[in-house]
């Protein structure tokens, strides 16, 4: 009888311990009734986790964030606790709240069809959803097939909204979305911060973000970003760049969708600062707008202190080429008041680029491009013999025609006349019309006269 005692007692002992740790499953074993998420450490071991029995989603994180590799697959959504806390380790405590990727990690997080939420209402400093180290990689994926996944609900003062990339950082994004985020600055729904900074993007959507300054749906501060296929569609910016921000670095775009985005200046796509943009084959910049406001005061960045509402699909700054292959489509896209604006090469008034603004890297003649200039004193503009009789222009503008000669494409501006010569024109036919029609006064004075001495003599002669 005490035998039997004990060795209950023992097996209550077993059983109360194990409800402290994560349930433990291999591949062959089903997901357990109420488990909210799992983590598979370094390939190999999986834990399942649920509420009560391991301290949920946080104590999940805290388990992939000591691995060296680790995929963190979601069961259930995931929203912050208290509205603001999704983990709380970070990065020497700054970071607490948002899901923080360390240096040296790499963490892969299929959404699976469910949502990481950070529920922010309020703007707050490091209030985005992952913040990812110097050194660190994150895989993004969503493996459900409903495209339901998603990153949401982060709010920041500084920089990013949905994700920030420390310099050094990594995004493989592979699946999913990261839609309703926002930052007071730049990158609602993503920043790429620093030259060491890379987004490679195979798929998924970065949607409906918000950016105070630059880049709603992604900025980019001299890192690197290739898309070989995804979308960046709804996002809006109260500066530049509604869907896509490239200040230094480089944006290399293939089957890559950028529609219905919203900016000051560069509705779809805004380059500046020795930017280098990319557009391939299967890229396709149409549907977006510009909207017309006043540039808030701090707003010191690129021309849009002295310049409103350009290029309701490309605002192209930057003074590298823009590089064309394949058969890229930019139209369909408009300014403020609705009218035809897709690329628009900015020229500043000391400074007028000319055929090195576009290069020809194999574009195809099906390749269809809406273009125009703005800024700078010269009338004409030339883009090169390499892009004569390619029909791939067409001119928004009304004030510029396209022009061909010896093999040349030109821009050109009809020539307008200075104001002062203006006016002297004006004061030359004045001047022009009073002679004319003082001299036809006078002549009538005269044939009068002449009629009248006429007369006269007539009667004298006949006295």
């Amino acid at each position: 009888m005490r035998l039997r005692q004990k060795f209950l007692q023992m097996m209550s002992a077993v059983l109360v311990a194990a409800s402290l740790i994560p349930l433990h499953a291999d591949a062959a074993i089903a997901v357990p009734p109420g488990a909210i998420g799992s983590v598979t450490v370094n390939s190999s071991t999986t834990f399942y986790y649920d509420t009560p029995t391991s301290g949920g989603a946080a104590a999940m994180w805290e388990e992939a964030a000591k691995a060296d590799t680790a995929t963190v697959k979601l069961y259930a959504d995931w929203s912050a606790k208290d509205g603001s806390i999704l983990a709380a380790e970070g990065k020497d405590g700054a970071f607490a709240g948002a899901l923080c990727i360390p240096s040296g990690s790499e963490i892969t997080i299929d959404l699976n069809g469910f949502i990481i939420d950070r529920k922010l209402d309020l703007a707050m400093e490091h209030g985005e959803v992952i913040y990812v180290e110097n050194g660190a990689t994150l895989n993004l994926t969503d493996t459900s097939g409903t495209h339901r996944g998603q990153i949401t609900g982060g709010y920041s003062i500084e920089s990013a909204g949905g994700i920030h990339v420390e310099n050094g950082g990594k995004i493989n994004f592979w699946g999913g979305t990261i839609s309703g985020n926002r930052t007071e600055t730049s990158g609602g729904g993503i920043f790429l911060a620093g030259a060491d900074s890379y987004l490679y993007m195979t798929g998924g959507t970065v949607s409906g973000n918000e950016a105070g300054v630059s880049g709603g749906g992604i900025a980019v501060v001299d890192g690197t970003m290739r898309v070989i296929a995804g979308e960046f569609s709804g996002n809006t910016t109260g500066a530049t760049g509604g869907g896509i921000y490239i200040q230094g670095g480089t944006a290399d775009l293939s089957g890559c969708k950028v529609t219905g985005n919203q900016a000051l200046a560069g509705g779809g796509i805004c380059t500046n600062a020795d930017a280098v943009l990319m557009l391939k084959d299967g890229t396709s910049v149409q549907k977006n707008s510009l909207v017309a406001k006043e540039v808030p005061e701090d707003v010191t960045t690129d021309a849009t202190s002295t310049m409103e509402c350009i290029g309701g699909g490309i605002f192209a700054m930057s003074a590298q080429p823009i590089r064309l292959s394949g058969a890229p489509v930019v139209s369909m896209n408009t300014n403020e008041l609705g009218r035809q604006s897709n690329l628009v090469l900015y020229a500043e008034t000391d400074r007028i680029y000319t055929e090195g603004r576009l290069a020809d890297e194999g574009v195809s003649p099906k390749a269809k491009i809406g273009l125009s200039f703005a800024g700078g004193s010269e009338r004409d503009h030339m883009l090169g013999s390499n892009w004569a009789q390619q029909g791939i222009f067409s001119m928004d503008a009304t004030e510029f025609s396209l022009l061909e000669e010896e093999g040349v494409l030109y821009l050109r501006r009809p020539a307008s006349l200075p104001g002062a010569w203006f006016f002297v024109l004006i004061g030359c036919g004045t001047a022009l019309i009073l002679s004319v029609i003082a001299f036809f006064v006078l002549r009538t004075v005269y044939k009068k006269r002449k009629k009248k001495h006429h007369r006269k003599k007539k009667k004298v002669q006949a006295q």
